[in-house]
């Protein structure tokens, strides 16, 4: 999990590291959670995406935080989850404005 970052890793980088092949590597992977190792890592990496967002991150320092080549990498990954990265970050600051009473977002409020 901690080197989700680096736009190396892949399924053969971590097969040479244990000295394992990568079909051996990735029948094992599979089995033990259900999904390949690209996926995982993807939704690892959107997962980090999404917690780096509602920190204030923005949307374009991400691909290199994160391990993505490209904006556009990035984006597509993001997009195959079912969301983008400006209607995640809206998401937020609209469940933060709703969570404190409102039912409308603060830009929407009118002022007494």
């Amino acid at each position: 999990r901690k080197n989700y970052h680096n736009p190396n890793l892949g399924l053969a980088m971590v097969s040479a590291e244990f000295n394992l092949s990568e079909g051996y590597l990735s029948a094992i992977f599979k089995k033990e959670t259900g999904t390949n190792f690209a996926e995982y890592l993807e939704q690892l990496r959107v997962k980090a995406a999404c917690v780096l967002l509602q920190d204030g991150c923005k949307v374009s320092d991400l691909p290199e935080r994160l391990g993505y080549n490209s904006i556009q990498s990035f984006r597509r990954a993001f997009k195959r989850t079912g969301l983008l990265p400006l209607m995640r970050r809206i998401l937020v600051w609209y469940d933060a404005d709703t969570a404190s009473g409102t039912d409308k977002p603060a830009a929407e409020q009118s002022t007494p």
